[in-house]
């Protein structure tokens, strides 16, 4: 536990702290899942996968906590990704220790984003292939409805 406080005390824990050196240091991306949805956090804090390329939802900031560890922002929304301990998605304006991911690339060349907190449970995002976002043990058997696998796409 300590190393999680230690990562988190480097930074500002909120939105409005958020200096603007913080802010745009991150990597500008979208996340196009394999199912063939873009990973998309909508104003209202949704998350989930769209068809839509050109929605500015989709455009995300993956901003570095420290080696390969990341934290996932909407730059459209100011949203941070999360993932709580029941293994639900959810955003919020506050950077928090379940805001952050563990990147990690597969052999596949795939990203796949894993909850850094509780990585003893293995929990990756994912999206269902009618678009909810959901976190999936990696222990689970079948991967029929839900993909967590992403291709990383560079946007300006």
């Amino acid at each position: 536990m300590y190393m999680h406080q230690s990562i988190l005390s480097n930074q500002g824990s909120s939105r409005e702290s958020c200096t603007d050196s913080y802010c745009n240091m991150g990597r500008r991306r979208k996340l196009y899942c394999v199912s063939g949805l873009y990973l998309e956090i909508g104003n209202d804090g949704r998350v989930k996968g769209t068809r839509n390329y050109h929605s500015p939802q989709v455009v995300l900031e993956l901003v570095p906590v420290a080696r390969d560890l990341i934290h996932i922002r909407g730059v459209h929304t100011g949203f941070y990704l999360a993932l709580n301990k029941y293994g639900e998605v959810y955003t919020t304006v506050m950077r928090n220790e379940e805001c952050i991911f563990r990147e990690k690339l597969t052999r596949n060349f795939y990203d796949n984003y894993y909850s850094y907190k509780y990585s003893h449970r293995d929990l990756a995002l994912g999206l269902m292939k009618t678009g909810p976002a959901v976190s999936i043990s990696r222990t689970t058997g079948s991967h029929k409805e839900y993909e967590t696998q992403f291709i990383t796409l560079i946007t300006f």
